[in-house]
């Protein structure tokens, strides 16, 4: 399951909350002194990865940043009861 999760991540370059977190594990990846949330550097790499430039990363080292809670994911479920 969590592969899984890590592949839909990886293939989603189109929201923004994926391509800052691929952004980020990248340049934790290649320089962990520019990763601040929010950073110049994180925005410049995120935009990369929307046009499909980012840094490469592999689906294990999306798996291994979740992991160890570098990134998180936060979902919502909404369970509607009809009476």
């Amino acid at each position: 399951m969590r592969v899984t999760w890590a592949e839909n991540i990886m293939d989603d370059r189109k929201r923004e909350v994926y391509a800052s977190m691929r952004a980020r594990i990248w340049l934790r990846k290649t320089n962990p002194s520019l990763v601040t949330e929010g950073s110049i550097q994180e925005r410049e790499e995120a935009e990369r990865v929307k046009k499909g430039n980012g840094g490469e990363l592999t689906v294990e080292e999306m798996v291994q940043a979740l992991e160890r809670g570098d990134e998180v994911c936060y979902f919502l479920s909404l369970h509607v009861r009809f009476s």
